[in-house]
């Protein structure tokens, strides 16, 4: 026979089925057999192995791997045997049936093929190990270690296969507690090999990669700094792949400058190109990226597209890719690679150089992912800009899907105000009525130019279900025309992103506009309008960019606006503030402004400040604004005590005068200066007093 394939297996009814399915054609064309040990299943892994063989074994478990895998290939009977994991699907196994069919296997002593790992169920970003799962059986072929177990010797020369095996051993997504139990069982198992033998760099190295999938990260930075120290003594090749995982410890915690201290001290370590070069180029780059030093990282970047290139060919297939995963060599790497190699262009200047690297991914690529896509359409438009090539802006826009088009229309608006004329000149040539942004442009356009007419602004509107973030700008032209803001459906809790918390918004005048609404046909607002036109008002209370003079306006806008929606909202009796944790932050925010603004227009200064200070606790955002109108009551409450202060001080001086006339027998001048007094301060304690003197004075 010449092929056994080889299984340990526990509780894998989840992928067991896929991976034996997917190893059919390999049994089919290749003179082989199929052994499966088991180590305590109790679910259904039994009777799934047993459908795709009758070598079903069982092997009593005793905390160590490699005995498990020793029992499984002490029955192989083939001359080669192949060791697979049960959460390892094999892509597409011709390259392995090839390999034996055509007698390529005669050349070699051991294979590798491709174990591709992620963290996600979908591999969207995965990892490259080429594990050595095959070799020719010699007799001194079997398993060492405990866990992380590996054949004891290996002969060269090695065929390293290009085939992959999906690999959902570590995929975390819902599966936090089965990572946990293993990680924890494997620590447990290490840590006890570890103590019998302290110098095995490759141990730490796998001590830290569990605590680090433990997210315990300072145990997995001791262990691989200690893992470093030794393989660094002992000249031993592992100190390599030490390296990579140390260098992405200091990068994942921002630790920039020990990265790239790290990753200099690497490849002055060493002379040849090795696979591990892969990742450090790349976190070496991104360290630099990071710290805005976009320059120096533009050869490290050049290293890495160049290696990963390479790598996908077949030629860094080197020791060291046989001892750990190659992190960074999906696709979606190679692609935010370029990017941010682009990107380092362009800050620095290089606009041609940005633009060229750009076109090397195809556009369809970019289209993937969603932060992909929008980082390469930011820079894809920064690139026009800089480099006056606006006339393929819109081209590009109308190749663009409909998600796509949304996510360039907030870069082209970044760019807008500063080449306005241009941009809107180019999407007005457009003949396409079905996209409603191109349609926002041409009226941009009228009214820029004058030419916009209410008759425009409600065409557009007609067939608009919600004024949303990209159309802002219909707001504004539609209060400049004056029309009711009640045809204007917005999504009040969407507010911010039309006006003040982002870039859409190009007119600084719209919330003294929205006022002057208010002041004359408050009363007729719908409540969608209250609400959203009272957010304006709250995010220009808590923009920084408010005047002073209308501070208490629009503070008393938003309060009433805010108040009069809740009204019409909740019932009557759920409106008290016993009731009020009942009610969204929101609402309890707005009922707290309105009644202190109630309370500073009754004059009740303590209330004012008790409901200022509950709105501040519903929402800190308010907390310039409350301090400024705190400021306020302190100035008028200061102005009322000098005022007070005067006039007591005119009041006793008045009181003096009376005196002295009743002093000199001027009784009846001492009347009248007392009787206008009395109707100036009615309730002065002394005038009893005073009166009393003036009638002794007028009897004697």
């Amino acid at each position: 026979m010449l092929l056994t394939i080889g299984m340990i297996v526990k509780d894998e009814e989840k992928y067991l089925g896929s991976c034996l399915e997917a190893l059919r054609p390999i049994l089919k064309k290749v003179d082989s057999e199929l052994i499966i040990v088991d180590t305590g299943s109790t679910d259904s892994t039994v009777d799934i192995a047993k459908r795709y063989t009758n070598k079903v074994f069982h092997f009593e478990w005793c905390d160590d791997f490699a005995a498990a895998r020793n029992a499984a290939m002490k029955r192989a009977k083939g001359k080669w045997y192949m060791s697979i994991d049960a959460d390892e699907i094999i892509e597409d196994a011709q390259g392995i049936i090839d390999f034996f069919n055509s007698g390529e296997y005669k050349k070699y002593n051991a294979a590798s093929y491709i174990i591709r790992s992620s963290n996600y169920a979908d591999l969207n970003a995965s990892t490259d190990f080429n594990a050595l799962r095959l070799i020719n059986i010699k007799d001194d072929s079997y398993y060492v270690n405990a866990v992380h177990e590996r054949f004891e010797n290996i002969y060269t020369p090695i065929k390293f296969l290009s085939v992959v095996a999906k690999h959902y051993g570590y995929v975390t997504e819902n599966n936090e507690e089965h990572i946990k139990h293993k990680m924890d069982r494997n620590l447990k198992i290490m840590l006890r090999e570890l103590e019998k033998n302290p110098s095995d760099g490759m141990m730490y190295f796998n001590i830290c990669n569990a605590y680090k999938l433990l997210k315990e990260n300072e145990k997995a930075l001791e262990y691989c700094i200690k893992g470093l120290e030794i393989a660094k003594k002992q000249n031993d090749s592992v100190k390599y792949i030490i390296y990579a995982r140390l260098i992405e410890i200091y990068f994942e915690s921002g630790e920039y400058l020990k990265a790239i201290n790290l990753a200099d001290e690497y490849f002055n370590s060493k002379s040849d190109r090795i696979g591990t070069d892969i990742d450090i180029y790349l976190l070496r780059a991104e360290s630099l990226y990071q710290l805005g030093k976009y320059r120096e990282a533009i050869p490290s970047y050049k290293c890495y597209l160049e290696a990963f290139s390479e790598f996908k060919k077949g030629r860094l297939n080197t020791p060291d890719t046989l001892m750990h995963p190659v992190n960074y060599v999906a696709d979606k790497d190679f692609i935010t690679g370029t990017l941010k190699l682009a990107k380092s262009y362009f800050e620095t200047g290089e606009y041609i150089k940005a633009k060229e690297y750009l076109n090397t991914i195809p556009a369809g690529d970019y289209h993937k992912d969603k932060v992909i896509l929008s980082f390469w359409l930011n820079l894809e438009v920064g690139v026009m800009h800089k480099t006056d090539g606006l006339s393929e802006l819109v081209p590009l826009y109308l190749k663009l899907d409909d998600h796509s088009k949304k996510s360039i229309q907030e870069h082209i608006e970044k760019i807008l105000q500063e080449n306005r004329d241009k941009i809107l000149e180019e999407f007005a040539a457009i003949d396409n009525n079905d996209d409603k942004y191109c349609e926002l442009m041409k009226l941009r356009k009228s009214f820029y130019e004058g030419k916009l007419t209410a008759f425009d602004i409600m065409s557009f509107l007609e067939d608009l279900e919600e004024i949303s973030f990209e159309y802002a700008d219909i707001v504004y032209f539609a209060l400049k025309k004056d029309l009711d803001v009640n045809i204007l459906n917005i999504d009040a809790y969407n507010i911010e992103k039309c006006f003040y918390n982002n870039f859409y918004f190009h007119f600084d005048d719209l919330t003294e506009l929205l006022y002057k609404k208010f002041e004359s046909s408050a009363d007729g607002f719908s409540i969608n309008s209250k609400l959203w036109i009272s957010m304006v008002f709250y995010r220009e209370l808590i923009s920084g960019n408010l005047k002073e003079e209308d501070l208490e306006n629009y503070f008393s806008a938003y309060s009433k606006l805010s108040f009069s929606a809740i009204g019409d909202i909740f019932k009557e009796e759920l409106i008290r503030e016993q009731n009020l944790r009942l009610m969204p932050k929101s609402f309890r925010m707005g009922y707290y402004c309105y009644h202190a603004v109630k309370a500073a227009e009754r004059g009740d200064t303590k209330e004012n400040i008790r409901y200022l200070r509950k709105a501040l606790k519903s929402d800190e955002r308010l907390k310039d604004t409350i301090k400024k109108l705190s400021e306020r009551i302190e100035k008028k409450l200061k102005s009322k005590d000098k005022i007070m202060s005067e006039y007591e001080a005119l009041a006793r001086q008045a009181k003096q005068a009376i005196a002295k006339l009743i002093d000199e027998g001027k009784a009846m001048e001492a009347e009248q200066f007392l009787h206008e007094y009395e109707k100036l301060n009615p309730k002065d304690p002394d005038i009893p007093n005073i009166k009393k003197k003036l009638s002794l004075a007028q009897y004697t």
